[in-house]
């Protein structure tokens, strides 16, 4: 931004946010109450996606948690899952949503269920104490 132009309220309120979480502006969490956090060294974009994570650790039948893969997809879409949980006959692909999830991240959801080897892709939410898993784009009201 050169010196003539002026910052917007907008702009100036997500930096100020960044500066107060210690992150850059590019770093922030897309929505607006999520809050990071940091657990075992490795860097969360919420605290439901960190609490994920414990859960995942402390299943006997995770043996390694592959955390904020990039994985490809056909077309040379890039896609970044929060994990990918190693098991003793495959692999388990989850993303986590705190809220429902955009058209855009629905279409790169049945991509990713028709053409990746490691499909399907699971979408966890929180539901009262635990988690909801859903394996393909639910509708408005299941949400």
């Amino acid at each position: 931004m050169s010196k003539q132009e002026r910052m917007s309220a907008d702009e100036f309120n997500r930096r100020q946010r960044a500066k107060n979480l210690g992150c850059s502006p590019g770093a922030l969490p897309t929505h607006p109450t999520g809050k990071r956090c940091v657990i075992d060294g490795i860097h969360f974009d919420s605290g439901g996606e960190g609490d994920f994570y414990l859960w995942l650790k402390e299943q006997p039948w995770c043996h390694y948690i592959d955390v904020h893969p990039t994985l490809t997809l056909p077309g040379g879409i890039r896609f970044k899952a929060d994990f990918v949980a190693y098991l003793n006959d495959g692999a388990l692909v989850y993303d986590f949503k705190g809220r429902r999830p955009g058209t855009d991240f629905n279409r790169i959801w049945k991509l990713f269920n028709a053409f990746h080897p490691l499909s399907p892709l699971v979408v966890v939410r929180r539901d009262g104490k635990g988690w909801k898993e859903h394996l393909a784009p639910p509708a408005k009201r299941d949400w």
